[in-house]
């Protein structure tokens, strides 16, 4: 299931199913399981910008500490506002 927006993308799906779809091996304490994948992929250079306080981001950010943190707290942060919509 894909939510888009200008800004962002959010994908929720089986990630057994899509291991089996590309023929990856599921190791067998996931074989019969159910295991939901969340993404959320910040779309455009302006979220990024937003995001980790950068001017242009490139892959080597996202493993260096400081952006690795920033890039988890939005996703927690997302993740927070759902989990309340969803208790309300």
């Amino acid at each position: 299931m894909y939510y888009n927006n200008t800004y962002r993308t959010k994908l929720f799906y089986d990630k057994i199913n899509w291991a089996k779809q590309n023929g990856i091996l599921i190791p067998a304490q996931y074989q019969d399981k159910n295991i939901l994948r969340f993404e959320n992929r910040l779309n455009n250079q302006f979220v990024n910008s937003t995001v980790l306080g950068l001017e242009t981001t490139y892959v080597k950010h996202i493993y260096q500490e400081e952006y690795y943190i920033k890039l988890i707290d939005e996703w927690y942060c997302l993740v927070s506002a759902k989990s309340e919509l969803l208790k309300g």
